[in-house]
């Protein structure tokens, strides 16, 4: 019986051992991970996107009205880097679908294309990113990625956009901030 006492003891404290051990595993994240906010939106040139007759850089103010305002409504971020399958960074930056008669009548959607980054070491920073393949064919493009203080992201893209003032569609370069909520 005391045999049998001092093996459930030994057992009982083995496992313990085992689940302490399991604890104290180290898992590490990289401070980059979570959702960001739009901060700043804008262009290398000035273009018309809403159809008011006024030429622009600040892409928020152009498409605050048809694309941001009612995004915001349906999502609390604008941009989410995730390692829900490998390293991925995802944007709701608008992507112009047709240049409707009725400017902003549903012609913004959110298309535009994942990406997988390589984190640095340190997972600190991003050292690279590749698109990643999806069924649409987006001309929109990631040129850039910049982070700051671990709570900043900087992305520098292509996009295409109707300007309604020279009737023609546009590749411009965009350069949007996104700090971390």
């Amino acid at each position: 019986m005391k045999v049998l006492k001092l093996k459930v003891i030994l057992l009982f404290i083995a496992s313990l051992i085992l689940a302490s051990c399991d604890n104290e595993r180290i898992t590490s994240v990289s401070p980059l991970l979570g959702d960001y906010k739009l901060i700043e939106y804008t262009s290398n040139i000035s273009i018309d996107i809403n159809d008011d007759n006024i030429k622009s850089k600040n892409l928020y103010e152009e498409l605050n009205e048809f694309y941001f305002s009612r995004m915001s409504k349906i999502f609390n971020y604008d941009l989410q880097i995730t390692d829900y399958y490998n390293i991925r960074i995802y944007t709701l930056l608008p992507v112009q679908m047709a240049n409707d008669p009725i400017p902003g009548s549903g012609t913004f959607g959110n298309l535009f294309p994942a990406y997988e980054l390589n984190l640095s070491q340190n997972l600190k920073s991003i050292v690279s990113y590749k698109k990643v393949y999806d069924e649409l064919v987006n001309p929109s493009s990631i040129k850039e990625i910049n982070v700051e203080n671990q709570d900043k992201i900087i992305l520098i893209c292509d996009q295409f956009f109707y300007d309604y003032i020279e009737n023609s569609w546009i590749k411009i370069e965009t350069r949007s901030t996104f700090k971390k909520i």
